[in-house]
């Protein structure tokens, strides 16, 4: 009998109101996550890539319940947090954490690292007394800090340095799944790639599952084990990362995939899958399928008629003519390795000869 997923979301969707402006235009609601079904595994992570505001910090939020669904269920560990009262809630917390953007906007500055570090604890009733100080102390050690760092104030640490903090933090109460709101996108290259290899340790090492959310593709391929494409509050691709990048099949995946930067010349000057004009205002989606504007093997069906997502081999696809289309040229780019993962390879070697590994 297979282990339950630790996160379920079935059919969630949030829909914000719009009020009217001035002269009493506009209103209405933006969908900006709009019936979207996912399941994330023990020890897996799903990432969520996308243009910015295609909805994926608001389908985060709301696997946390830090945003409230509009309509939809979602599951941490089989229960139904929709369906908790706020005291319930809190309780469950413990199993479900976050990682933010910015480091050092999500550190309390009059806070001391100590302080940062032992509220989860005391708030969870996980330890206390020389306990809690042992705990914290462990905490560091796990991110590659020192134990004299916790009477630090997060001012006195570099970007990196602080962004351990938060990953401390979140896996402080040993929780099922953490949701990872691009948390590598705020720091330099290769400070990405050792938080990154950070988070790839702890998962191993704890089971940990990661919704891990960013728009770098190059940083996906690292870590992630499936991938989920967003596109105006709907998924438009889900499938196992290795047959993403060799095989996309919607054509929103291929145009992404084909715009991330390259390090062969060769690969620079060849013909990619680009996208014309800009996304369209969620505020007035497009009829049919939303993408339908900016792709180039539009039909007659796509504007009338929105696709569901249907599995395709071990994938799920929403495009009417996903069989039809085909990207040797994003096949071919993507079995090379790319300057972002390159160097994540040299620094994860790196440390694994360090560690005896």
């Amino acid at each position: 009998m297979s282990e339950a997923p630790v996160l379920e979301l079935d059919n969630v969707a949030r829909h914000f109101v719009v009020g009217k402006g001035f002269l009493g235009t506009g209103g209405g609601a933006v969908k900006a996550v709009d019936g979207v079904s996912l399941t994330l595994n023990r020890g897996e992570t799903l990432a969520l890539v996308g243009e910015s505001g295609c909805g994926k910090s608001t389908l985060g939020r709301m696997a946390l319940r830090l945003i409230e669904p509009t309509a939809g269920i979602v599951r941490v560990a089989g229960r139904d947090l929709t369906a908790l009262s706020r005291e319930e809630l809190r309780a469950d917390r413990r199993q479900m954490q976050i990682i933010f953007q910015d480091p050092f906007a999500s550190l309390n500055p009059r806070m001391s690292v100590f302080d940062i570090l032992a509220e989860p604890l005391l708030l969870h009733r996980l330890a206390s007394g020389p306990a809690l100080t042992a705990r914290v102390h462990e905490l560091l050690g796990l991110v590659g800090l020192a134990p004299h760092h916790a009477e630090r104030f997060p001012h006195e640490f570099s970007g990196g340095q602080r962004q351990r903090i938060g990953v401390a933090r979140a896996i402080a109460t040993n929780p099922d799944v953490i949701v990872c709101d691009e948390p590598v996108s705020a720091l330099d290259v290769s400070i990405q790639a050792q938080v990154v290899n950070l988070l790839r340790d702890l998962q191993a090492r704890f089971g940990m599952a990661y919704l891990f959310i960013a728009h770098d593709l190059a940083v996906v391929k690292h870590i992630a084990t499936h991938v989920a494409v967003m596109y105006l509050g709907r998924i438009v691709e889900l499938a196992p990362k290795a047959q993403l990048y060799a095989h996309p099949r919607h054509p929103y995946t291929q145009a992404l995939l084909a715009a991330a930067p390259r390090p062969d010349p060769a690969l620079a000057r060849a013909r990619r899958t680009l996208l014309e004009g800009d996304p369209p205002s969620p505020l007035k989606p497009p009829s049919g399928c939303a993408f339908h504007p900016r792709c180039a093997f539009a039909a007659a069906r796509c504007k009338a008629e929105t696709p569901e997502l249907r599995p395709m081999d071990s994938a799920a696809v929403a495009c009417h003519r996903a069989e039809e289309i085909a990207a040797p040229e994003v096949a071919a780019a993507a079995r090379r390795p790319w300057a972002l993962e390159q160097r994540f390879a040299v620094l994860d070697a790196a440390r694994r000869e360090k560690a005896g590994i």
